[in-house]
């Protein structure tokens, strides 16, 4: 991590250490992703943190890298893919060529010109052609009897996970030095909002549908016989047998906008005491619901290991199911 430095982002100061990664606040109003301990396991709250500053270590969840993961892994498919990965595409060069010709052709001899440069792209036609070739990898499956119905079930544990109203990765998180100026919060969180795609990865061409789940740089795609995780141009695969799928719910206190496909456990105060009762120092204080999130935790020998939310707390069963199930049949 020598590449990091210590940051100020307005009135948060980052600092980078081997220890984690510490965060101070000190600006009233300023809002940020709260944990508390409660029934259940953790609970999540969004909450103003007040104008006295504090320090937050926050621990990142610690996950093998792509690097780290292709080194464990003798995959066949994932050698042949990382390899045509780093082959040049010579369409785009011969795009980028032609883009350059086109304005520099038109700034000397006028837009005529540009566009006979602009016909020149029908020779890219082959390059195009060639590229599919050299850098596409074909999958063909049949699927049949119960890896059929595995897959199928894995498919519409991902359409129900895409259906959901909010889904992130929990990257770090961390305890305050003192709970009476967060909330009386007992962790704070960092995370990433994810997006899950019914979508074939780039220079894959196959025969069935694909699902991925895009988080920040990472990139999750379900192939019927592996799980595939991208990291820029490279690749490597997980067998489904495995992987390690742990789920379970998180009671989430929501300040805005409920989402539609929650389950509502109970209410707070928005400023409370610790017997439980509203803080009448707050003129605006008011209740806020309590919501059931899901939580799914994906891991494996290798050294995998993600962490997710989502708001409806059905789905982390149903993707497990559905996981475990595939990961049989492969």
């Amino acid at each position: 991590m020598g590449w990091l430095k210590n940051k100020n982002l307005g009135p948060i100061k980052i600092n980078f250490s081997k220890a984690g990664i510490k965060v101070s606040f000190g600006v009233t109003g300023s809002k940020d992703n709260l944990v508390i301990t409660g029934r259940g396991g953790f609970n999540y709250r969004r909450e103003k943190v007040p104008a006295v500053r504090q320090d937050v270590e926050l621990q990142e969840i610690e996950t093998a890298s792509i690097e780290e993961l292709i080194a464990h892994s003798s995959d066949e498919l994932t050698q042949e893919i990382n390899e045509k990965q780093q082959r040049v595409e010579l369409f785009v060069v011969g795009l980028g060529v032609l883009v350059v010709l086109f304005v520099v052709a038109t700034f000397y001899w006028g837009i005529a010109v540009g566009m006979w440069i602009l016909l020149l792209g029908l020779g890219l036609i082959p390059l195009r052609i060639y590229d599919r070739k050299n850098k596409v990898v074909r999958l063909s499956y049949d699927l049949t009897g119960e890896t059929k119905k595995a897959y199928q079930c894995m498919l519409e544990s991902l359409l129900s996970l895409q259906n959901c109203s909010e889904f992130w990765r929990i990257e770090a998180q961390g305890e305050p030095k003192d709970g009476k100026y967060s909330a009386e919060a007992s962790a704070l969180i960092k995370k990433s909002p994810c997006t899950v795609v019914k979508s074939v990865p780039k220079f894959i061409d196959t025969n069935v549908e694909i699902f991925q789940i895009y988080c920040d740089k990472l990139r999750l795609c379900f192939l019927p016989d592996r799980l595939l995780l991208y990291e820029g141009k490279k690749v490597t695969a997980i067998q489904y047998a495995d992987l390690n799928i742990e789920v379970s719910t998180v009671e989430v206190v929501i300040e805005g906008k409920v989402p539609k496909d929650g389950k509502q456990v109970g209410k707070v105060w928005k400023y409370v005491n610790k017997d439980g009762s509203p803080d009448r120092r707050f003129a605006n204080n008011e209740e806020l619901p309590v919501m059931l999130y899901g939580v799914i935790k994906i891991s494996s020998p290798s050294g995998l290991n993600l962490y997710f939310n989502c708001s409806n707390p059905e789905v982390p069963e149903l993707l497990k199911n559905g996981i475990n199930r595939i990961g049989i049949c492969s």
